[in-house]
């Protein structure tokens, strides 16, 4: 059985680099759930953000660069998760 993993499990740069993604467009990491599991598919190892608030959500391929982080960041910037809620 595959092993599902959760924000907490990325290493910290990944970490720090989807806080600082979210906290650049107005949002904090805990607007999204983020996954993965340790079983890659037939198309590759994909991770998943889910804006929890919506439920929109986008894959990103996990290829062993930080080109999702850009990817994500580039959403967050194009609208693709909504807009952050107001505090």
């Amino acid at each position: 059985m595959a092993r599902q993993y959760r924000f907490d499990d990325l290493p910290d740069a990944a970490r720090e680099g989807f806080e600082g993604a979210c906290l650049r467009h107005g949002f904090v990491h805990d607007d999204f759930e983020v996954d993965w599991d340790d079983r890659p598919d037939k198309a590759g190892r994909n991770l998943t953000v889910t804006r929890i608030t919506g439920g929109d959500l986008q894959h990103y391929a996990l290829d062993g660069s930080d080109t999702w982080l850009r990817d994500f960041e580039r959403d967050l910037q194009q609208g693709v998760f909504g807009v952050p809620l107001a505090d």
